[in-house]
């Protein structure tokens, strides 16, 4: 029967020295205008499951997008109060485009449609409710950790043993 898993023991679990620190999501969603409601971005390896990129950084990337576009006609709707994702075809890492379309805009609220394309096929394709910003004093920032302080991340051999 195999031994429960305990925190030391992944701890004790060497790095794998030759995989690098995966880039922040903030460098790897950084996204260049190239028109229109039109953005460009560079899908990282290191946000891979295997050879596709990783669903929450691809929904990353499209929602950074929708709030970009909705921000340009209202500035005072910076906060993103959900979305509803739906995976066409996985993503890789290379160059992307994600076009945005502002569905409807209201005092209240503004949906964006968010669309993923790459190599001529859309890949994700989502819709985005941002609203009014809330007032600084009314969120709580927590630091989160850093990748490489993780227990799980660069395993080099399986986590069970055998008793």
């Amino acid at each position: 029967m195999p031994r429960p898993i305990e925190l030391e023991m992944i701890n004790s679990i060497p790095l794998n020295p030759n995989i690098k620190k995966p880039s922040s999501l903030a460098e790897a969603t950084q996204l260049v205008e190239t028109g229109p409601g039109v953005y460009e971005i560079e899908l990282k390896p290191d946000w891979t499951y295997g050879p596709r990129s990783h669903g929450g950084y691809l929904i990353s990337t499209v929602v950074t997008a929708a709030r970009q576009e909705c921000i340009k006609k209202r500035p005072d709707q910076s906060d993103t109060s959900s979305w509803t994702t739906h995976f066409l075809k996985p993503g890789v890492p290379g160059k992307a485009e994600i076009r945005t379309t502002i569905l409807s805009s209201s005092s209240a609220s503004t949906i964006v449609r968010a669309e993923l394309w790459q190599n001529s096929k859309r890949c994700v394709e989502a819709t985005v409710q941002q609203i009014k910003s809330q007032a600084p004093s009314s969120h709580v920032t927590l630091p989160g950790p850093e990748m490489n302080e993780l227990p799980f991340h660069n395993l080099q051999r399986p986590i069970t043993e055998e008793m």
